[in-house]
């Protein structure tokens, strides 16, 4: 596994048993690793890893653990996948932020909200755009002061659907089908 500084690798360590990727439906979806290295190495916030498709990236500082051994040090590292990045960004409807416009509410289906989403993050991260995305009614959302990751689950919650962001930072929107899931009961 390659950990990456800025797309530059600065790092190739052999993973120790105790690495693991934990994903929840519309919750949790980070990446643990373990590894041991001769001399100290400084991570920074940011600093990803590539993984199955998947970037996730180091977000605080005490997601690190060092530990010195007889064979060197050991290190513990949790990595949050690009959809944490939702929580960073703030959603505005245009182009570019601007505070004194006043407009809060903005009436949509889902897939024009998750527009304004990937708009936003554009603005910060490019390369975000919406896979799929299911048919929903028009509904009026409050997008004062919210995060996307905000305006998502409030999606989330008025739709009881399900989101998921791929590797391509692509967001797909509703329930996930499972095999016999779309047959009909007689």
């Amino acid at each position: 596994m390659d950990i990456l500084r800025k797309n530059t690798v600065i790092m190739q360590p052999w993973l120790g048993s105790g690495s693991y990727l934990f994903e929840e439906i519309n919750g949790q979806k980070i990446a643990f690793i373990e590894f041991e290295t001769l001399r100290p190495f400084e991570l920074t916030i940011g600093d990803s890893i590539r993984y199955q498709n998947n970037t996730y990236y180091l977000r605080h500082r005490e997601d690190v653990t060092k530990q010195e051994t007889s064979m060197g040090f050991k290190y513990g590292v949790k990595f949050y996948h690009e959809m944490y990045r939702l929580q960073d960004v703030v959603c505005f409807p245009y182009k570019e932020p601007d505070f004194r416009k006043g407009v809060n509410k903005y009436n949509g289906n889902a897939r024009q909200i998750l527009e304004i989403v990937v708009k936003s993050m554009n603005r910060v991260d490019s390369g975000w755009s919406i896979a799929d995305c299911d048919e929903t009614p028009t509904e009026t959302f409050d997008l004062k002061d919210k995060t996307c990751a905000d305006v998502i689950n409030d999606l989330l919650s008025r739709y009881n659907s399900e989101i998921r962001v791929d590797g391509s930072k692509a967001i797909t929107f509703g329930k996930r089908h499972t095999a016999g899931s779309d047959r009909k009961s007689g």
